[in-house]
Formats: structure tokens, sequence, C-alpha cells
């Protein structure tokens, strides 16, 4: 089974980000940041995984963070 990747806070303790993979999937450079929440608890069925590191790299900038965590899964 391959891995997944799941954005985590950079805190020393851990809570996972939660938002429309679809909209941060069409988000572009210049675009304002998409909502999302965060959860003190890691549930994979409301959690979008993403394939790879470029993936939540864009992820990431599409919600407007500056510095987040790489989970492999």
């Amino acid at each position: 089974m391959p891995s997944s990747i799941v954005l985590a806070t950079t805190e020393s303790t851990v809570r996972w980000y939660s938002f429309d993979d679809t909209a941060a999937s069409a988000w572009r450079q210049g675009d304002p940041p998409i909502p999302f929440t965060l959860s003190e608890v890691l549930d994979l069925r409301g959690r979008v995984l993403a394939g790879d590191k470029d993936t939540a790299k864009h992820w990431a900038k599409a919600m407007g963070l500056t510095t987040w965590r790489y989970v492999r899964i």
C-alpha cells in the first residue's frame, strides 16, 4: 500500500489540518488563502491525503501557511 501525506502543525503538540482539496487544487499563487480547520485528532476519514510532497506543499500554500510539517502515513 503506498503511503500518503497529511499536513500538520509544526508545534510540539501536533494538530491536523482539514480543508477542501478541490479548492486547494484549484488555488493559484496570489489567490486569497482557502479556509481550513484544525483538529486535535487524526481521523483519516475526515482528512485529505496527498500522494506526494509537491501536492501537500501546494495545499499548504493555498491555505496561507508559512510553516507546516509533512507527515507520511
